[in-house]
């Protein structure tokens, strides 16, 4: 699942990810993703999420909501931040979520994703850099 507030980073987000056969569903904040995975399946493995969000919630927030609706469920996290404040990436420490840095680069997403769920090499190596 992917959560990002910018429209345009969502499309290109999601684009990329479905590059990679990934399959994508997308909220512009928690309270969509929260009824997006209430209302259907299956549940994600991984929730990206921007970290500064239109909403209530920050993007760490929103995971850890969508982790606690999940019950039993693994979900893996990525937060998605231009934040270099150490106390984002030391939020994202203490829940086990990985920080990736904007600009962010496809190589280092694909590898988080990698990873967290084995997602395979993509074929297109050239696309990544």
């Amino acid at each position: 699942m992917l959560i990002e507030n910018d429209e345009a980073a969502r499309h290109s987000t999601a684009s990329l990810l479905a590059v990679w056969n990934c399959q994508v569903r997308s909220a512009c904040g928690g309270a969509e993703a929260l009824q997006m995975l209430r209302s259907s399946a299956p549940w994600p493995q991984v929730v990206l999420s921007d970290f500064q969000l239109d909403n209530p919630m920050d993007g760490l927030q929103v995971i850890a909501a969508l982790r606690e609706a999940a019950g039993h469920r693994t979900i893996h996290g990525i937060l998605l931040t231009g934040d270099v404040n150490p106390g984002v990436a030391q939020r994202a420490q203490s829940q086990q979520v990985k920080v990736l840095y904007k600009p962010l680069r496809p190589s280092r997403l694909h590898a988080a994703l990698a990873d967290l769920t084995g997602l395979p090499e993509s074929p297109d190596s050239d696309f990544l850099n």
